[in-house]
């Protein structure tokens, strides 16, 4: 008897865990390459066609592959959180996401790395910088 209900708080906790997992979004991956106005950014900045394939937009940071490269992204003159990310904006728009070819500028220098993140990256943070970093915030 007790070996049945421990049975099925197993499958009970089994089962409420599996649809809280279900039901976590983790990020859809869309390359820039669908996007022309990222894309010839990209292309003037002579980051290859394989590359482009594999640059998105993640919660205001640029991604490579599924590796956060540290440089924010979003809006030319939104601001953006200088103490986590490198920020493009210059002169009149320090602080601030900075324009296109700003960012794409940016995110070529950290692709260039051997680990993708940005050389002057403020905030590594050793432990979000990395690809199961999504699972990690599942769990």
């Amino acid at each position: 008897m007790i070996k049945a209900v421990i049975i099925l708080i197993i499958l009970i906790a089994l089962i409420v865990g599996g649809a809280i997992f279900m039901r976590t979004r983790i990020p859809e991956r869309t390359s820039i390459t669908q996007d022309t106005y990222w894309k010839d950014k990209a292309i003037k900045q002579d980051i290859s066609v394989s590359d482009i394939d594999k640059i998105w937009l993640n919660n205001k940071e640029w991604m490579y592959e599924w590796q956060p490269t540290c440089v924010g992204g979003g809006g030319n003159n939104a601001p953006c959180d200088t103490d986590n990310f490198i920020c493009s904006g210059i002169e009149e728009r320090l602080g601030k996401f900075g324009w296109g070819a700003q960012q794409i500028a940016s995110v070529k220098q950290a692709i260039s790395t051997q680990n993708t993140v940005h050389s002057e990256c403020p905030n590594p943070k050793p432990s979000t910088r990395k690809w199961w970093y999504f699972l990690e915030k599942i769990f």
